[in-house]
Formats: C-alpha cells, structure tokens, sequence
C-alpha cells in the first residue's frame, strides 16, 4: 500500500507498506510519520485485551507488539484517527 501525506503547510511524505515499510519525503513530516508508526510493545497480558487482536502480533524477540505498519492499523487507526488528529489528509495511491 502507498500512502500520501499532507500536512496543513503542504509538506508531502509517501509512506509505502510494498516490500520494506518506509516513510520518504518532508523531514520534518517523515520524523513525525515515523514516531507514529512505530511498533508498540505489550508487556503485559491484560493490555492484550485492550487492543483488537488484528493489530498485535508477536516480533522476533517473542515480545507482544501492537504492529503499527500492518495494513489493517493503518486503514483503521492512522488514516481513520491519527492522521485528522493532526490535520494530516492522507491519498492511497
């Protein structure tokens, strides 16, 4: 999946999920993408709960982790939530 993002001054990043997952463009944008994206450890089983399971998985240190860059997280919680939260408009190219 590509994604295009724009923030309120204009500035564009693509995030891609084809292949390597990366964020490129805007520093500033893709700084502030990237910290959003990023994997989220559970490191406690009641959190389990509080997540939909769709988003956690299980990285390669057997760690819980609520996994940012899957496609479901991104349609359902970045560009449904996070993104207007910060004024961003997002394109799926």
């Amino acid at each position: 999946m590509l994604l295009e993002i724009t923030d309120k001054e204009g500035r564009k990043a693509i995030l891609s999920t084809e292949g390597e997952f990366s964020v490129s463009g805007d520093p500033r944008l893709v700084r502030h993408l990237t910290t959003l994206t990023s994997d989220v450890d559970l490191p406690f089983a009641h959190m389990r709960s509080l997540i939909d399971e769709k988003y956690v998985k299980i990285n390669d240190k057997g760690m819980l982790i609520i996994d940012k860059k899957s496609n479901d997280y991104l349609i359902d919680v970045f560009i449904g939530k996070e993104c207007p939260a910060f004024g961003y408009s997002v394109k799926i190219l």
